[in-house]
């Protein structure tokens, strides 16, 4: 069951991942191109790492998912601060965009390291 779910949402990943590129490739602007990317790209990320916390859950490996979550939450509060307060010290307006980019960057990165690296499921 949890290798047809991991299959199904491998393919529907890859499905939505590829038409959102295309669409950011082909409808969007220099600007906003790059952000559409990283959040498509940390998103399907995200998306891969929902089978093995769907497996601790069923495990009830609750202390395993809060330590994830409580990771996340302060990990990307500390890296978006930090990065906002040099946005706004320096008045740099790109630095402004990555505090909000690192957010997804820094979730993603938590989740499969948690997830995937650190003891794996």
């Amino acid at each position: 069951m949890v290798v047809t779910h991991f299959t199904l949402k491998l393919a529907t990943t890859s499905t939505w991942t590829l038409g959102m590129v295309l669409l950011a490739l082909l409808f969007s602007n220099e600007d906003t191109r790059m952000a559409l990317l990283l959040i498509v790209a940390t998103a399907a990320v995200s998306h891969l790492t929902q089978t093995p916390a769907l497996i601790l859950e069923r495990r009830v490996v609750h202390r395993r998912l809060a330590l994830i979550q409580v990771m996340t939450a302060i990990l990307t509060t500390v890296v978006s601060l930090t990065l906002g307060w040099f946005a706004l010290t320096r008045g740099e307006s790109r630095m402004a965009l990555w505090a909000l980019l690192s957010m997804h960057v820094v979730m993603a990165s938590v989740d499969v390291f948690l997830i995937y690296v650190w003891r794996p499921v």
